[in-house]
This record gives C-alpha cells, sequence and structure tokens, in this order.
C-alpha cells in the first residue's frame, strides 16, 4: 500500500511539473493583446485577448489509479466462515489470508462547456479487481465497465469541480480454485456516479486531473456451490451471498482542451 501511495504521489508530482508549464505557457497566450493609452490623462487600459482559450469548448480526459469498497471486507468474511483463513511463513515475511490483491481503475471522459462554469460529457471507467484471496488458492476477482453522461460544475475561482449523472454498470465476479473458473455472474444494473476533479492549472489547454469517484453498482449475489480441494480432497460449501461493489475511485491523469 505504501509503495503505491508513493507511486501515486510521483506521478502526480510529474503531472503537476508538465502542467505548471503548460501553464506558463497558457498565461503568455491569455496576456496577448493591445495597450490603448490616453496622454491627455496619462492613463492606459490594457486590452487582453482572451479568444484563443474562449474558443476551446471540448475537454478529453484519460487517468488510472485504483479502486476500494465494501467488497474487500464482505468477501474475506466469506472466506472466514468457511475456514479458509490462516497466516504462513514465508520467505518474504509472515503472510495471512484472506488477503487483498491489486484492484486497478482506468477512465476516460469528454465534455464540453455549455456555459461559463457548467459542462456536460460522458465518462468511461473500467475496473480491474485483482480480488481477495484465500487459502488453498481460492479466490474471489472481477472486472467490468461503467459508462455515464454526466453534468459537472467547476467552482469558481477553485481548481476543482463536481460531476453527477446516471451510470450504466456491466460487471464479472468470479470465483477461481487453483486459478480455475469454478463460477462467473454477470451483473448488469443502472445506478448513478458522483465525482470530484482537481484540474492543475484549472484553465490550462493541457492540464494534471486528479479525479475521486463514487460508482453506485449494487449487490451481486454469488456462491451456493460446492468445491473440493485438490490437495486434501476435502469438501467446501461456498455459501449463496451477496456482495456489495460500489466503488470508491482514485485515478491520475491528464487532459486536453481541444
Amino acid at each position: 500500500m505504501k509503495r503505491r501511495i508513493l507511486i501515486g504521489y510521483f506521478i502526480f508530482g510529474l503531472l503537476l511539473f508538465f502542467s505548471k508549464n503548460s501553464f506558463a505557457q497558457n498565461l503568455s497566450l491569455e496576456n496577448k493583446g493591445f495597450q490603448i493609452n490616453y496622454p491627455e490623462t496619462n492613463q492606459s487600459i490594457e486590452i487582453v485577448n482572451e479568444h484563443s482559450i474562449n474558443q476551446k469548448k471540448w475537454n478529453l480526459e484519460i487517468g488510472a489509479g485504483f479502486i476500494s469498497g465494501p467488497y474487500v471486507t464482505q468477501l474475506k468474511d466469506v472466506f472466514k466462515a468457511i475456514g479458509l483463513k490462516g497466516c504462513y511463513d514465508t520467505f518474504f515475511g509472515q503472510e495471512c489470508y484472506p488477503k487483498k490483491d491489486s484492484d486497478v481503475a482506468f477512465m476516460a471522459s469528454i465534455s464540453r462547456d455549455v456555459l461559463k462554469n457548467v459542462a456536460i460529457g460522458a465518462t468511461l471507467k473500467k475496473s480491474l479487481i485483482g480480488g481477495v484471496e484465500g487459502t488453498h488458492g481460492k479466490k474471489f476477482s472481477g472486472d467490468g465497465f461503467s459508462v455515464a453522461p454526466i453534468v459537472i460544475v467547476q467552482i469558481p475561482k477553485t481548481w476543482w469541480s463536481i460531476g453527477v449523472g446516471p451510470s450504466y454498470h456491466n460487471f464479472n465476479i468470479k470465483f477461481s480454485d487453483f486459478g480455475s473458473l469454478v463460477e462467473a455472474v454477470n451483473h448488469k444494473k443502472m445506478g448513478f456516479l458522483m465525482d470530484a476533479g482537481m484540474a492543475v492549472p484549472s484553465r490550462g489547454v493541457i492540464f494534471g486531473k486528479l479525479n475521486l469517484s463514487y460508482l453506485y453498482l449494487g449487490e451481486i449475489k454469488t456462491g451456493n456451490y460446492e468445491i473440493t480441494d485438490l490437495v486434501s480432497g476435502v469438501k467446501t460449501t461456498i455459501p449463496s451471498t451477496s456482495i456489495s461493489f460500489n466503488q470508491f475511485m482514485i485515478t491520475l491523469g491528464f487532459g486536453f482542451r481541444l
């Protein structure tokens, strides 16, 4: 976890560095204009030309990051309830089960400014859930995507924006035994998406982007099947369980104004 956090900070630092250079270029663009002098009053008025910036109405963003949600604790509870738990000494130290594997997120979005601080668009989010692994090679994992039309409101004089919209989710939850697929359940559901974003710089032609998202997928029912341990031959029943796959997603990326 610490390594992933450090990697995240490093990536966002790079985005800030490149965005800073872009910000300097944008300032030079925005400040191009002309000056009107009034000799009789010894005053002048500077006319700033922002036409080139104002013409850029489209926003394209991509990013990658991490996911978490209540499904982690719930899947661990399933394994604990049927005894697929324990700690073992390994070359790298003690390893305890059930354990969480890496969950990865990807996102892409496009939007168009319709008012000064309002944009409408669509976002696509892809989830690759490494899942939770119990003892004896038993594992829950998942993957899926979410699509949502979204209304985005820029908070004036800040780098932040908020967005919300209905969403369509197509998600698969899988149970495997030593890598062999035992069951796969497909889940399609209408839900909603909430998003908070920070763009640096907020009006840059190129900008770094941090997104904090909540995706409501609802519950997926899995289980109610029997498996036989390949080593001991012991049979175990995975109980019927409803798992909440609502997700909290953090992504870092960059965007363009077109």
